[in-house]
């Protein structure tokens, strides 16, 4: 029998495996063997948890914002419940006076992608603190956003979370 070790630096890439399967190839033999890793799980078959999507570029790093909300809004439109929790820079996607037609690369825009998470039920929350130091207040908040409140807020959102994906 042969055993095969994975070692995986960063939880994004094992939950990439999960989600789409991964086919590997052992080395160091003659007669190398594939092992093959599909996903069969469907979202009906998959119970609901509770993800915290966590943001903390946009304008900064649009390639970190666009995974981050398009992982959120596919998350949430296959039935998981989906919290956006923007903080530092990634506040101004909540900000209306922020550009909403940024994209990265060839994929859809930002904004729309927003939009699309929010529609499917997605859940935004945005740290007070780093809001206020982008000079963000309820005035200029996105609809469908909202501040934290002050306190332990935002630590009880983590707390409560079955996974957090970090970008």
């Amino acid at each position: 029998m042969r055993k095969l070790a994975l070692f995986v630096s960063g939880g994004i890439f094992l939950g990439s495996f999960a989600l789409w399967g991964v086919v590997l190839r052992t080395a160091g033999s003659a007669t190398a063997v594939d092992i093959a890793a599909p996903c069969t799980a469907t979202a009906a078959e998959t119970p609901q948890k509770h993800i915290v999507v966590r943001l903390s570029h946009y304008t900064d790093d649009l390639h970190a914002a666009s995974m981050a909300v398009g992982f959120a809004k596919t998350l949430q439109e296959r039935g998981q419940k989906v919290t956006l929790m923007l903080t530092l820079e990634g506040v101004r996607l909540a900000d209306v006076r922020a550009p909403q037609d940024l994209k990265w690369g060839r994929g859809d825009e930002i904004g729309k992608a927003y939009d699309g998470f929010r529609q499917a039920g997605g859940e935004v929350i945005v740290c007070p603190h780093c809001a206020a130091a982008a000079g963000i207040d309820e005035k200029s908040l996105r609809p469908g956003a909202r501040f934290g409140k002050q306190g332990n807020d935002l630590v009880d959102v983590l707390i409560a979370a079955d996974k957090v994906i970090d970008f």
